[in-house]
């Protein structure tokens, strides 16, 4: 008895085995084509990020002899399966937009390089590119006075972005990229006329925008899409107005990763809203991508300090905690 009760249990538990299997197979491949279909989206958003141009469109399939279609992710077998090792939308876009660095048989223009290396959060390479291939340019473009200012708002040099954007608006002041970056130096500026006729100018934008009924939304208005309206700083101050809630501003922190004014008053939504650990992590990270960015450096050090005294873990980050002091002391 026993040992046919050992035998049909040995049986059974086989069996059990194989349909696990086999479900976590199915569940595999699924994963797997769901991933699949998410990297073939994600590397032609890239290439239109890489362009910023929401409405350019790509090829990017091959087709074989007997008119078999392979989608990019299996194409790029290798590229993709580095992608799908990365968490971050922004890290993953960083893997793309270097293969399409290596892909693109002409260079883009100059103001789209500056852009490319800014919202790739690299604007120190970005101003090497500035210093190297455009010093001796007498006169920029819009578009070029536009990406410059974007630059130095991302070091935290808000005065030389002025100084570009309002060369741009006085010479180009139809153009509404310009008007948004304008409008968006100046509400950075302490000087209350100032920031009275940013929001002027910005409301023209948004109201011609809303008008042409483009999005049917607010919120809309600065997703990545054609002629949306490319502000961190407005798409901020609406977050803080309209009271949002975190998915909404997880949505725009993805569209606007690159400003590090917008990561930090994101962060301080996080510590508001009951998440400290994972305001530490953002503060964390931005401070690390952008260490000249002093106010963050500073609050990621008091957060730590003040994490350890709750956790009663004196230890707490303490490579982290000696990183941002030395950069706090130069």
């Amino acid at each position: 008895m026993g040992l046919f009760s050992s035998l049909f249990g040995n049986k059974k538990n086989k069996s059990e085995q194989t349909a696990e299997t086999k479900l976590q197979q199915e569940e595999q491949v699924k994963a797997l084509t769901e991933a699949g279909k998410k990297f073939d989206l994600e590397i032609t958003e890239a290439f239109q990020r890489y362009y910023s141009d929401p409405t350019l469109t790509v090829e990017i399939e091959i087709k074989d002899d007997k008119g078999n279609i392979y989608p990019p992710h299996m194409v790029y077998e290798e590229l993709f399966a580095e992608w799908a090792g990365i968490r971050s939308k922004w890290d993953r876009m960083s893997l793309l937009y270097k293969f399409w660095d290596q892909s693109q048989p002409q260079r883009p223009e100059h103001w789209q390089v500056l852009e490319r290396y800014t919202k790739d959060r690299y604007p120190k390479i970005a101003l090497r590119y500035l210093e190297e291939f455009l010093k001796d340019k007498v006169e920029f473009e819009a578009r070029e006075l536009v990406a410059i200012s974007k630059m130095y708002r991302s070091l935290i040099q808000n005065d030389t972005a002025q100084r570009y954007i309002k060369e741009a608006y006085r010479r180009f002041p139809d153009q509404d990229p310009v008007k948004v970056e304008y409008a968006t130096v100046l509400h950075l500026s302490e000087n209350h006329d100032e920031r009275e006729n940013a929001h002027k100018i910005f409301r023209e934008v948004l109201e011609k925008k809303l008008k042409r009924e483009d999005t049917d939304s607010l919120f809309g208005c600065f997703l990545f899409s054609e002629d949306y309206v490319d502000s961190s700083v407005f798409a901020l101050s609406y977050l803080i107005a309209a009271e949002a809630e975190n998915d909404q501003w997880d949505i725009l922190a993805e569209e606007y990763y690159y400003c590090p004014l917008f990561r930090y008053e994101h962060a301080v939504k996080l510590s508001k809203s009951d998440e400290p650990l994972r305001a530490l992590a953002k503060l964390t990270s931005l401070s690390q991508e952008f260490p000249w960015f002093n106010k963050a450096v500073e609050t990621t050090i008091s957060n730590i300090h003040s994490m350890r005294k709750q956790m009663n873990s004196p230890e707490f980050m303490e490579k982290e905690l000696q990183e941002f002091q030395s950069l706090k002391n130069h």
